[in-house]
């Protein structure tokens, strides 16, 4: 709406980023056998949490020239919600049906060190101004970090 689109169709196209992540919070649901709403809220509070959100906000607003550019945006994007896909699906694991949010805080809180450095490389490349593919790529990088911790 800040940008002059209609409010009725500004809030469907905010409302895509959340309808690509439906796949992978439905398939996180079912292997942890928990219901999609309360995996959703998991998710996409994981990914506010440990700022990969941020990353692929970032990702979006790339610009790109050419065919390449638009090829490795497009990867960076798929392997942003892919990582999110699999942390969280790591944090509910062992989540029993009303718990969890308990999960999620223990999970990361296991993780400490490692979600703390990510946090810190996001906030730092926030403060930097519009991101660049090698800034972005770093921030995956730490993030592929925390999913291998």
């Amino acid at each position: 709406e800040s940008r002059g689109a209609p409010p009725k169709l500004a809030r469907r196209v905010a409302g895509l980023t959340a309808a690509h992540s439906s796949v992978d919070i439905v398939e996180v649901a079912r292997a942890s056998s928990l219901p999609v709403d309360v995996t959703a809220r998991a998710y996409f509070a994981l990914g506010a949490r440990t700022g990969i959100d941020w990353i692929r906000a970032g990702l979006d607003r790339l610009p790109v020239e050419g065919h390449w550019q638009a090829v490795a945006r497009a990867t960076l994007k798929e392997e942003a919600y892919a990582l999110q896909r699999r942390l969280c699906a790591a944090a509910l694991a062992g989540a029993r049906r009303g718990k969890p949010e308990q999960a999620l805080d223990a999970w990361l809180a296991d993780r400490g060190r490692v979600l703390e450095s990510l946090r810190r490389t996001v906030e730092e490349m926030r403060t930097l101004g519009l991101p660049d593919f090698a800034t972005l790529s770093v921030a995956l990088q730490a993030a592929r970090r925390l999913a291998q911790s």
